[in-house]
């Protein structure tokens, strides 16, 4: 093709007149506008209109503590009818289709035609109308918050309790439902008036008031139960702590997954934490559990990609009750608890003359007056934690100087003989019920309670006397006494008691504890009947005491996993039998 007709194509011939363009028509112009009522409208300048969506509210921006995830908080009702403030990710408005898709999701009633142009719509009215002065921080529980400018602040429920920032407001995410409330301060004054010399009562009141301090006066997680007979009113002290804060119902049980009550613990957070019946509880996971929610994390955890996870605190008063100690749980189970158990898992026997109640007053029986406390607790409670919890946030700088002032004097009110106690068991766990009577101190002043210092001094007395005793009961003897007439047993009879092993179908003269054996490792050893055990060489002991003494002397060779027995091939066979296996170093002291 030649040049010309290939330049003809494109370009006009100059013989051609030109054709004129048609003007240019200008785009019209969009203005999007809420119509308090009738909701958001998009109106074009060509005079078309679209209302794209029922009207919202934009109460401003929201980030994570950390200044992650920002988002924008839109208020609106939904198809039920209720507002709901939910935060709208700043990433969701990259597409107008996932933002219409995004709040249909959340309840939001957008209509489903022209999606797209309702998207823009939402988008650039939040981009041009979000406040922008003081941005809010998310938390994601009740409890202790700090703001970005070091302010700290306590969120409860849709309130934000505490000091003012003139840079951040702290808010509830996801909403939180505001704790149920039945009548009045009065009301609720006049029950606690029945329970004033009522030391089980008092004691777990305070307990539930110390979970806003553990915070500002660095505590971890603490753990209180109530151990007695069946019907004694054990419950009815549970429901009455659950009332504090919410409804007396608002309880859970120890028979549940450690992963559910791990968080339970962590939306409880500051915050007391009722669960009933330790008998319920799996021993094993019981055991692993108690450590979790004590040492102030709950276990390493990692997402779908495998990045860790940022580990969440808890920090609350768990108060629970059971007919045995958590101790005792475990012992039957066949778990021998640890060092530090003793101070995690504070029991206090709670059987007074009439159950849990120590004066009856105006009631015939123990019965009669739990009966009446709960009938009381369904038309009164949910009040006195948000006012306590306003007291403390009100001035929170200054309650951990004040109780390391007077924490001293509190532990020697509590036991007269305090400075005798050493920095072990019985020291922390005093310095735990001093905490008690600091919280159940500020109660008073503060009017949450009625009751006077006497009141909530005489029950924590009470409470730690009777751990204490319950405590040194328990204690097992001097390793070296448990163990002193089972090495006299082995230096004079173990010529006459122990043969070998491979005489074992033998007759023998005499009663035989048992034989000696050399190992495949060449490890010497007794090998001790278990029968012969347990009625002979412990005598007036507890077989789990000696076991323990023997263990921690490194004298006990245990089976895989810490089984106290030892499975022996008896020779010429293939049976297996069990026997407690001790080394021969028993023989010296």
């Amino acid at each position: 093709m030649s040049n010309t007709s290939q330049r003809s194509k494109f370009v006009a011939a100059p013989s051609q007149a030109a054709t004129p363009k048609p003007a240019t028509q200008a785009k019209p112009t969009y203005s999007i506008v809420m119509h308090k009522g009738f909701g958001l409208h998009v109106s074009g300048s060509d005079g078309r209109s679209l209302e794209a969506c029922p009207d919202f509210s934009i109460k401003g921006c929201v980030v994570d503590a950390n200044g992650q995830n920002p988002a924008y908080l839109m208020c609106f009702e939904t198809l039920l009818g209720g507002e709901v403030t939910e935060a709208i990710p700043l990433a969701a408005l990259a597409s107008p289709e996932q933002l219409v898709k995004l709040l249909l999701n959340r309840g939001f009633p957008v209509p489903q035609s022209n999606i797209k142009q309702r998207g823009l719509a939402i988008k650039h009215y939040l981009e041009q109308n979000c406040p922008q002065d003081k941005p809010f921080v998310r938390a994601f529980s009740d409890g202790w918050m700090q703001l970005p400018d070091g302010t700290s602040v306590f969120v409860y429920g849709d309130s934000v309790l505490g000091a003012k920032s003139s840079s951040y407001q702290a808010i509830r995410l996801p909403a939180s439902i505001a704790s149920t409330r039945q009548g009045n301060p009065d009301a609720w004054h006049a029950m606690l008036k029945l329970l004033q010399r009522e030391p089980i009562a008092v004691l777990a009141v305070c307990a539930a008031l110390s979970a806003p301090l553990l915070g500002p006066l660095g505590f971890a997680t603490l753990m209180l139960f109530l151990v007695g007979p069946s019907s004694i009113g054990k419950t009815i002290i549970l429901m009455l702590v659950a009332s504090i804060f919410d409804s007396p119902n608002d309880m859970l049980t120890w028979e549940g997954t450690d992963n559910g009550i791990e968080a339970n613990a962590l939306q409880r957070k500051d915050k007391p934490l009722v669960i009933d019946e330790v008998g319920q509880a799996r021993a094993r996971q019981f055991a692993a559990l108690s450590y979790r929610l004590t040492n102030t994390g709950s276990k390493q955890r990692a997402t779908a990609k495998g990045e860790a996870v940022a580990v969440q605190r808890t920090r609350t008063t768990i108060i629970s009750a059971g007919e045995i100690t958590p101790l005792e749980h475990m012992t039957q189970a066949g778990i021998a608890p640890k060092q530090g158990q003793d101070v995690r898992l504070v029991a206090v026997p709670a059987k007074l003359k009439h159950g849990v109640w120590n004066d009856l007053g105006k009631f015939a029986s123990g019965a009669e007056k739990s009966h009446y406390i709960q009938r009381e607790l369904q038309n009164v409670h949910g009040i006195a934690g948000k006012q306590f919890c306003k007291h403390v946030a009100k001035d929170v700088d200054v309650y951990a100087p004040t109780f390391a002032a007077v924490a001293d004097d509190l532990a020697q009110e509590i036991y007269p003989d305090a400075q005798t106690l050493e920095d072990g068991v019985p020291g922390r766990v005093l310095r735990n019920f001093a905490l008690f009577a600091f919280a159940g101190l500020l109660a008073v002043e503060k009017q949450t309670v009625p009751w006077s210092d006497k009141n909530v001094i005489d029950a924590v007395k009470h409470g730690y006397a009777s751990w204490l005793a319950d405590y040194q009961a328990r204690q097992p003897m001097q390793d070296a006494t448990l163990l002193a007439a089972m090495r006299l047993f082995f230096q004079s009879q173990r010529s006459s008691k122990f043969k070998p092993l491979n005489t074992w179908r033998d007759n023998h003269e005499g009663t035989v504890a048992g034989y000696e054996h050399v190992n495949r490792n060449g490890e010497r050893l007794f090998l001790v009947f278990p029968t012969y055990f347990k009625q002979y060489l412990c005598g007036d002991h507890a077989p789990k005491d000696v076991l323990m003494a023997l263990r921690k002397a490194n004298l006990l060779r245990e089976g895989p996993r810490n089984v106290p027995t030892l499975q022996v091939l008896l020779p010429g066979t293939k049976q297996n039998a069990s026997f407690y296996a001790i080394r021969p170093e028993i023989l010296h002291d």
